[in-house]
């Protein structure tokens, strides 16, 4: 039987390393205006200047900042319903009124690590925190502002982000149960929440093809969702966005038959079911209404 899922997109220079490690070297080696530390910034003797300087972390470069999604997420996430708000209220038979733990949270494709600045600083989530991107540049350039801002809160007892690391990681080749900041906590281990904020709509963008657990030769953004699946713990969630794919076609690349294929053996009937969505301003183009922008959020159930 046929898969179900939307046709893949045309490949570009935006699904790259190339393009990224080239877009992250010149925030590196440009201007400040994102809150980036000068490229002769040593992380060990941070100035009073780069102190006073700490940027807002809703200030800094963000994708989809055009429609509001950094501050629309960032209220999702905090809202009082959300399971694992700081924030929520609400209780059923179902789900505690809040967290029994500070929930553990994985940035993929980080690039400057806004989206765990404003989750930590404006949220108030403080459990480990973790930023991931194969571009180096990018984990320099989001390590380069965490000095800054843990330079910034050093006299604060609010937080010296102790909590927030970045690595270098690639999802489609690397092993995460191999890395040094995997959340180990079996019988269920993984993150407590997953963030893409156009990761996902980046690898849509790649040529480049791997093989699946049956030896298949596939794009990698065929292979991506499972992978995804396989970093969220039971009942655990991925917030997503892109601006490539309508709401519809989110769903279906994340919930269909490609999405939940066990990547570990013991990984069995393991699927996302859609939890929620956010909702943006609607726009008409020639006869037809949607959104610029679409953020599912997605948990991870099964296991039966």
């Amino acid at each position: 039987m046929p898969e179900s899922r939307p046709t893949n997109l045309d490949p570009s220079e935006l699904g790259t390393k190339e393009y990224w490690e080239q877009y992250y070297e010149r925030d590196l080696n440009g201007g400040s205006e994102d809150g980036d530390v000068d490229e002769n910034e040593s992380d060990s003797h941070v100035g009073t200047d780069v102190v006073e300087d700490a940027p807002n972390p809703s200030d800094l470069e963000s994708w989809f900042d055009d429609v509001g999604a950094p501050a629309k997420t960032l209220a999702f996430l905090t809202s009082s319903t959300f399971t694992l708000s700081p924030n929520i209220t609400a209780t059923t038979e179902s789900e505690p009124a809040r967290p029994k733990h500070a929930p553990a949270v994985l940035d993929l494709g980080t690039g400057n690590g806004s989206a765990l600045f404003s989750l930590h600083l404006q949220g108030g989530y403080h459990g480990p925190m973790v930023g991931v991107d194969y571009s180096r540049k990018s984990i320099e350039l989001a390590d380069r502002l965490r000095h800054k801002y843990a330079a910034y809160y050093a006299s604060s007892t609010r937080t010296a982000l102790k909590n927030i690391s970045f690595y270098v990681f690639d999802i489609i080749e690397d092993n995460p149960r191999a890395q040094a900041w995997w959340p180990y906590d079996t019988p269920n281990p993984g993150f407590d929440l997953v963030l893409d904020k156009g990761t996902f709509d980046a690898i849509s963008l790649s040529s480049a093809t791997s093989t699946d657990e049956t030896g298949r030769e596939r794009r990698i953004c065929e292979l991506y969702p499972s992978r995804v699946l396989d970093l969220v713990r039971l009942g655990g969630f991925l917030l997503l966005t892109s601006c490539n794919w309508t709401e519809a076609e989110v769903i279906s690349w994340f919930t269909g038959a490609s999405a939940n294929a066990a990547q570990d053996g013991a990984a069995q009937n393991f699927r996302f079911e859609v939890f929620d969505t956010i909702k943006y301003p609607v726009f008409e183009f020639g006869g037809q209404k949607g959104q610029g922008v679409a953020s599912v959020c997605f948990r991870k159930v099964g296991g039966e």
